[in-house]
């Protein structure tokens, strides 16, 4: 097994995604290692790996809950330490996205609950964007910097894909991360906005916010 001292590699894990008829054979309840279809791609399996060991160990999510419905149509991104072993995820789901959901205990910044539409101070209602999610890493590769390839890999690859991201209309680069409220200053310092319009909501039992970052969509993409 490799150390944390080891430099990490990344895969691209566009075979990950899933669609459909693979997502359907993803049993929710099973851990990763238990999945008895041999047709799962092993980078999202990793990636599930991950996810349960950050988001259902250690933060107690069910693991029922842990996939949801944008895994079938989401990118991945699994990093690697050494040849095979995975330490770090995050996935882009692309559009389209609704912008305000019926969270539980939507209320506003100061606490205080919504009277009237949750609005947001940053989306216009109407232009499309992308969501990034589910970043997770390891405990011993957390403040290595992992977490920066991550993001910076999946915010490259949206800036250069902005054909494939243009479902009904043009992505502009406009990105969306549901951040945990703890990790408000992670986010601000790759360059996302808090949007204080869209409030406090709880999200398995943990408090989350809106941060939105716009990126340069390069022209000629593949």
């Amino acid at each position: 097994m490799a150390s944390a001292s080891t430099q990490p590699t990344v895969h691209l894990g566009l075979t990950s995604r899933l669609g459909d008829a693979l997502f359907d054979h993803y049993i929710p309840h099973l851990p990763p290692s238990q999945q008895p279809s041999p047709d799962i791609p092993a980078s999202f399996l990793h990636a599930m790996h991950i996810r349960e060991a950050v988001y259902v160990h250690e933060q107690h999510i069910p693991l029922e809950n842990e996939l949801d419905s944008d895994d079938r149509r989401s990118y991945y991104w699994v990093i690697y330490a050494g040849e095979n072993q995975p330490v770090g995820c995050i996935r882009l789901v692309p559009p389209p996205h609704e912008v305000v959901h019926e969270f539980d205990k939507h209320r506003q910044m100061n606490g205080e609950a919504y009277i009237g539409t949750v609005k947001s101070d940053m989306h216009d209602g109407s232009e499309i964007f992308v969501k990034l999610g589910r970043l997770a890493l390891l405990k011993d590769w957390r403040g290595k910097e992992v977490s920066k390839l991550l993001v910076d890999r999946a915010i490259e690859w949206a800036a250069s894909h902005g054909v494939a991201l243009s479902v009904g209309d043009e992505f502009q680069g406009l990105v969306l991360v549901h951040a945990q409220i703890g990790l408000q200053k992670f986010w601000a310092r790759h360059g996302f906005v808090l949007d204080e319009g869209m409030g406090i909501w709880v999200e398995e039992g943990i408090d989350h916010v809106a941060m939105w970052k716009r990126v340069e969509v390069k022209e000629g993409d593949s």
